[in-house]
């Protein structure tokens, strides 16, 4: 399985709001997220892996 991290705030993910959409940001290293916790709004980074380490469309 692959695993990526996203950034949460509290229960939700800690999306990013550009002229009028959000995104939600996600990394395959949890490092890159780490640093910058604060910027995005969350709190902490949580790991979830997809079902098919091929299959990378699945959002």
């Amino acid at each position: 399985m692959a695993s990526f991290y996203i950034p949460y705030s509290g229960h939700d993910p800690a999306a990013v709001s550009i002229k009028g959409h959000r995104f939600i940001i996600l990394s395959r290293e949890p490092e890159i997220l780490t640093g910058g916790l604060g910027l995005l709004g969350a709190d902490k980074v949580i790991r979830v892996e997809s079902p098919d380490p091929y299959q990378e469309n699945y959002f």
